[in-house]
């Protein structure tokens, strides 16, 4: 049960962040290997 809600905060850290970059009509170099919604989840997941 408790990892089930870390995920969900997760996944939610995620569409925030993905949503923000997306309002700031960010787009990524095309040959990246992760979005930069992702490496800005793992930045605050990890704090």
């Amino acid at each position: 049960m408790h990892l089930e809600i870390i995920t969900i905060e997760i996944i939610t850290i995620y569409c925030v962040c993905d949503d923000f970059i997306k309002s700031k009509v960010h787009r990524d170099h095309g040959q990246t290997q992760m979005t930069s919604a992702e490496v800005m989840t793992i930045l605050l997941v990890v704090c």
